[in-house]
């Protein structure tokens, strides 16, 4: 088990040590006493291959990061625990999320090759990940798209009301701030679309407020607690008014919205997400990292320890645990909870993109059931950004495509998504102002 070493929290020590030949012979396999760490197809029948000491070391990697003594035997499980949970270990850097993946792909083909390019390609991103510069002359190219949704809004009982996101996208002076929010429709009190446009509505006014004194983390991390902050307190405040004195609303009859934000300055983002909106970094070398989990029961459930045969496919596993609009419903006035979030902070690249999605494009880019696997939209989203950035293709084409692809699935809920992309290191020769909304 000394493969995988770290030095207490320090993760810049985390490092990948090959202490033993890992090419299993089929004899020890067919006589190992545990097939936890047995890729599924030798257990299939097929040969041993390096592709499956691949998968071998990404099991033990995953199992070993999760604190686990035993393997996890659910490929199932294994997939989704690689996907999501490793992203709640602040300590190990978000450059691992696709190698988890490439290292624990069901499939030989799309595996490394060999324990000798999967040991390469992981140095690599730690590498990448602490010798990234800071370049503070930078341009950002800024779209964003919203749909309805075709099947949402076929079903929509207020046509005027039929889509619950809402996005801002706010630059200035080498700065940028992005925003989704998307707004819960299942809300007794309130609407959805009203709380998500709260939330641009504060990050519109701190942003005109405090942007010329954006300058570090520290700065940035004041500004995101005070803009979740606020937001949560105005939504709240709103929704109390729509309750009567006498009712002791549920919490899930009260209105909210999922956050997921960027926050830019030159070439480092610093990023947060509240509920199952997500928010990924891609990159030409390589490629898409997942940089918050979803919060939802799940999640919740399998980082507290409790067994994946207990909470996968139950009813409520999707259900979130986190969003703005989160209130002690006991007593009135309603009470504002306080929100706890983890603020992640990446360096860009000439090329780099920040990926922000609502889950009307998670949920509907592949046609996923409970026994399909999670990765298969990352690996959607991560072919598409590549192939239209080889191409040089307008971003607006790729976020237009991620809608075409959402509709064609379903479109089943509100489809809206933001690229941020990092074109190049120079003084601008004249700085830019602007900000857009979509309302």
């Amino acid at each position: 088990m000394s493969d995988f070493w770290m030095d207490g929290n320090q993760v810049n020590s985390l490092v990948y040590r090959l202490t033993r030949p890992l090419y299993i012979s089929e004899e020890v396999v067919r006589d190992a006493e545990s097939f936890e760490y047995i890729a599924p197809e030798v257990l299939h029948g097929e040969p041993v291959t390096k592709a499956s000491d691949v998968m071998l070391l990404g099991m033990l990697f995953v199992s070993l990061l999760q604190g686990r003594i035993r393997g996890i035997s659910n490929l199932s499980e294994l997939r989704y625990t690689a996907h999501q949970l490793l992203q709640m270990k602040s300590q190990i850097p978000v450059s691992l999320h696709t190698w988890a993946g490439k290292s624990t792909n069901i499939s030989p083909a799309g595996r490394y090759s060999s324990v000798a390019d999967q040991m390469n390609d992981y140095h690599g991103r730690l590498e990448s990940f602490w010798g990234a510069s800071d370049y503070p002359n930078v341009i950002y190219n800024i779209q964003a798209i919203t749909d309805d949704g075709v099947q949402k809004r076929a079903r929509a009982k207020d046509p005027d009301d039929v889509n619950q996101d809402r996005y801002i996208l706010l630059q200035d002076k080498g700065k940028a701030l992005v925003v989704v929010a998307d707004g819960i429709t299942t809300a007794k009190y309130g609407r959805g679309s009203l709380a998500a446009q709260y939330i641009i509505d504060v990050a519109r006014n701190l942003w005109q407020e405090n942007s010329a004194e954006l300058s570090g983390k520290k700065e940035v991390e004041s500004f995101l607690t005070e803009f979740i902050r606020q937001a949560n307190e105005m939504i709240v405040q709103h929704t109390d008014t729509l309750v009567p004195e006498d009712v002791r609303a549920a919490p899930s009859e009260l209105m909210g919205s999922t956050c997921t934000a960027a926050l830019v300055i030159g070439n480092t983002a610093y990023t947060i997400s509240i509920g199952d909106s997500r928010i990924y970094q891609w990159s030409p070398q390589y490629g898409l990292q997942l940089l918050h989990a979803d919060q939802n029961i799940i999640n919740d459930s399998l980082s507290k320890g409790i067994e994946w045969s207990e909470v996968y496919d139950s009813e409520d596993e999707s259900s979130l645990i986190a969003y703005l609009g989160m209130a002690d419903s006991s007593e009135k006035p309603l009470k504002p909870r306080s929100i706890d979030f983890t603020m992640n902070e990446v360096k860009l690249d000439i090329g780099d993109m920040l990926f922000l999605c609502s889950d009307g494009v998670t949920d509907y880019l592949y046609p996923i059931g409970h026994q399909n696997d999670v990765w298969k939209v990352d690996e959607i989203i991560d072919n598409l950004l590549y192939d239209f950035a080889k191409e040089q293709s307008p971003l607006q084409n790729a976020l237009e495509k991620i809608v075409e692809l959402a509709n064609l699935n379903g479109g089943g809920d509100n489809i809206t998504a933001v690229i941020l992309q990092l074109e190049t290191y120079k003084a601008a020769k004249e700085e830019i102002t602007w900000q857009m909304s979509w309302f």
